[in-house]
């Protein structure tokens, strides 16, 4: 078995096509540790976006043996101020999960990945869902109905706020 920081760095590469920055393997080792950020603030270029990578592969090191490692939320709502970057983060988002897809480019050399998301989903096809909070798209509300499923939730501050205090405008 591949130590945390094996497995962090081998599969972030692999998604990424980068090596990932100190910030993030301690990020990602505070989360398998049970801590979660209420917030993050990094300078602009400081790969913020990542976080979401970051989230994935916590998550999916967690599913591999949920009996004795500490539990990761399998919700992450990401509330920003601008809807290009709301837009960045979905991007981002949907090449994680085509990458994760069954018969995806590199769906051999992050099998364990993806295992752990099944696991932690039930179900092989969907390992992670995307939802996109923002003005000019209709909330299907899909994404409430399997709570299992692990979700990454995108929003900017007036769609998140209106979904939690008045279900929505």
């Amino acid at each position: 078995m591949r130590s945390r920081e094996q497995f962090f760095e081998s599969n972030y590469v692999v998604l990424r096509g980068q090596p990932p920055m100190r910030w993030m393997e301690r990020l990602f080792l505070r989360l398998t540790d049970g801590w979660y950020p209420r917030l993050v603030d990094l300078p602009t270029g400081a790969g913020k976006t990542d976080v979401a990578v970051i989230w994935v592969l916590a998550l999916a090191w967690y599913g591999l043996d949920p009996g004795t490692r500490k539990p990761v939320p399998r919700r992450l709502v990401w509330v920003v101020n601008r809807r290009v970057l709301v837009q960045q983060v979905f991007r981002l988002a949907d090449r994680l999960q085509e990458k994760l897809s069954v018969g995806g480019a590199d769906s051999g050399s992050l099998g364990d990945v993806r295992e752990g998301l099944a696991r932690l989903s039930g179900d092989g096809t969907e390992v992670f869902g995307i939802v996109q909070l923002r003005g000019q798209l209709i909330d299907d509300r899909e994404w409430s109905v399997a709570p299992s499923v692990p979700q990454l939730i995108i929003g900017t501050v007036d769609q998140i706020g209106s979904r939690l205090l008045f279900q929505g405008y």
